[in-house]
């Protein structure tokens, strides 16, 4: 699956994951920043916003409260 910034709504606030992490520290979580628009923020805290070609995932892993 693809994460782009048409479909990132979708994903707001959902941890997804990759089998084969290439370029990015997965999980990646999806954030709509209040000036910046849709971004995503690894597992190193750096948030990144979503490039035109979209960012690879498998999965979409679930956040407990603790």
């Amino acid at each position: 699956m693809r994460l782009t910034r048409e479909n990132a709504a979708q994903y707001e606030g959902k941890l997804l994951d990759c089998s084969k992490k290439l370029f990015h520290y997965y999980p990646l979580k999806v954030v709509n920043h209040p000036t910046m628009g849709w971004m995503y923020v690894d597992r190193f805290h750096v948030m990144m916003r979503i490039p035109e070609e979209g960012v690879f995932f498998e999965s979409i892993l679930e956040v407990s409260n603790q």
